[in-house]
Order: C-alpha cells, then sequence, then structure tokens
C-alpha cells in the first residue's frame, strides 16, 4: 500500500499520496481542503476558470475511499470553497460522496469557508461539528492557529488542515515545491486534498516532521 505509516497517539496512520491520512484501526478516511466548487464562484466572480475540478476531487476521493476500503470519511474543514459555490456538479458530486458512505459515516469538523453552506448539510447526511471536536484519541480542528488553545501544558493530538502546505527543495540548481503533511508540536496538518487549491510554502522549523508527497509515495524529510 503506498504512503508513509506514522505511530502517532498511540495508533497508526497511513498518510497516503492523495493527501488524505488513513485510520486502519478504525476505517477512517481523514481529507481537509476539498474547496469543491471553488471554479463555480471564480466563474460567478467573471474570473474564466475551466470547469470540472470539483468532478475530479470527487472521483479521487472516492477512488481512495475504495482503495482503502474506508467506511467513515470525516472532512477537516473547507468541504466546498464559498456560498457561490452551488451548482449542479457540486451537488451531484456530494450525493455520490453520500450514497457511498453509511448514514452517520460523513462527517464535517466545518472550516472558515464552511459557513456560508451550513443549512446544505443535512440533505446530503453529512454531520456537522464545530472545532474542536473529539474523536479518540485525537482532536479534530482546521485552523491550529486559532482553534488551538494557547496553554503550553496542551497534550492533546491535533489533527488539521487549512495551511494547504508544500515543501520547496532545491539541488544541483533545480527546485521543486511539493504538497506536504506537517507534524509539529503534537498536530498532524494534511496536504489540501481539493484539485484547485494552491500551496503554502512552509519553512519547517526544530522538530518539525514533513512528509513530502512525490507522486505516488510519500517520503519523511529529515
Amino acid at each position: 500500500m503506498n504512503g508513509h505509516r506514522l505511530q502517532l497517539a498511540g495508533t497508526s496512520l497511513l498518510l497516503h499520496p492523495s493527501g488524505a491520512a488513513f485510520w486502519e484501526e478504525e476505517s477512517t478516511l481523514f481529507v481537509a481542503d476539498l474547496h469543491l466548487g471553488k471554479s463555480t464562484s471564480f466563474r460567478r466572480g467573471g474570473i474564466p476558470i475551466p470547469s470540472g475540478s470539483t468532478t475530479r476531487t470527487i472521483d479521487r476521493l472516492l477512488d481512495c475511499i475504495e482503495a482503502l476500503n474506508a467506511s467513515r470519511l470525516i472532512v477537516l474543514g473547507d468541504l466546498v470553497h464559498a456560498r457561490c459555490s452551488w451548482d449542479n456538479e457540486l451537488q451531484e458530486g456530494l450525493a455520490r460522496l453520500s450514497d457511498r458512505l453509511e448514514e452517520g459515516n460523513f462527517l464535517l469538523v466545518e472550516g472558515n469557508h464552511d459557513l456560508g453552506s451550513r443549512s446544505r448539510w443535512e440533505a446530503f447526511s453529512i454531520q456537522r461539528y464545530d472545532a474542536p471536536h473529539h474523536v479518540d484519541p485525537w482532536t479534530l480542528i482546521h485552523d491550529e492557529s486559532t482553534e488551538r488553545p494557547k496553554s503550553s501544558s496542551d497534550d492533546a493530538v491535533y489533527l488539521a488542515g487549512h495551511l494547504h502546505p508544500a515543501i520547496k527543495l532545491s539541488r544541483s540548481g533545480e527546485t521543486i515545491r511539493l504538497r506536504c503533511f506537517s507534524l509539529y508540536n503534537n498536530c498532524l496538518t494534511l496536504a489540501a486534498f481539493g484539485s484547485f487549491t494552491g500551496a503554502k510554502t512552509i519553512t519547517p522549523q526544530s522538530g518539525q516532521t514533513i512528509y513530502a508527497i512525490v507522486d505516488e509515495e510519500v517520503l519523511a524529510l529529515a
């Protein structure tokens, strides 16, 4: 199985090259930052972005669910890009996801981009939660910078999104930028899952571990 197995919080997570994290013990797939409908919101704002990114993201997610035999999906925020993102492509994609998962197994910890869509979740059997949401042994959030307590005694283990992390690597005069997972100070930040999201280049801190996505592999960087 492609990916990198990470021991964290007394259990194992598979960091998958799609940008998802799979908790095999509970058959649970974590993803973050799909930003479904982003191209639609751009077009409605007068920016001529091609359609199709929402369908590609949903297809990738369904492929990932099938390949890993996941029975529960937990989205760590920014499932939908904006209130104006809703169109037939988005609704059909969420219906396909909902049909694949049994009742109660499609969970969303809302991110900042999701707030305008709150009235829509029930139609797709999406269970909505505010951050932080606890699923033992994890504390699930979207944005670590605003949703994690500032106390130095905080010993919870967090799963987060929001950052869209990427790492820049240079060698022999060539530079590449790779999507990545980041583990720092008991918080695993997932790569953005969406097909049309962009990424933020991060500079690793002391004690931070980067897991770079390279084609169909995930590599831990020293």
